[in-house]
């Protein structure tokens, strides 16, 4: 969470890197077991959403009450 915190961009990067990883590894698992891949990607899924809802919170952004 620190580094969404601190640098959004570099955290979407990562994110996105993360599910690119993830579905060339569902193409070719390259001897990952296929319940380790899914795990993975379901806490990419959850981290995903966490982010999504509390993009908000983030420094810098900005405020939707005013």
């Amino acid at each position: 969470m620190t580094l969404f915190r601190e640098s959004r961009g570099l955290a979407d990067e990562l994110m996105a890197a993360m599910r690119r990883w993830t579905e060339a590894r569902r193409a070719d698992a390259q001897g990952l077991a296929p319940e380790d891949l899914e795990a993975f990607s379901k806490w990419v899924d959850e981290r995903a959403g966490i982010a999504a809802q509390t993009a908000s919170l983030a420094v810098g952004a900005r405020a939707a009450w005013k």
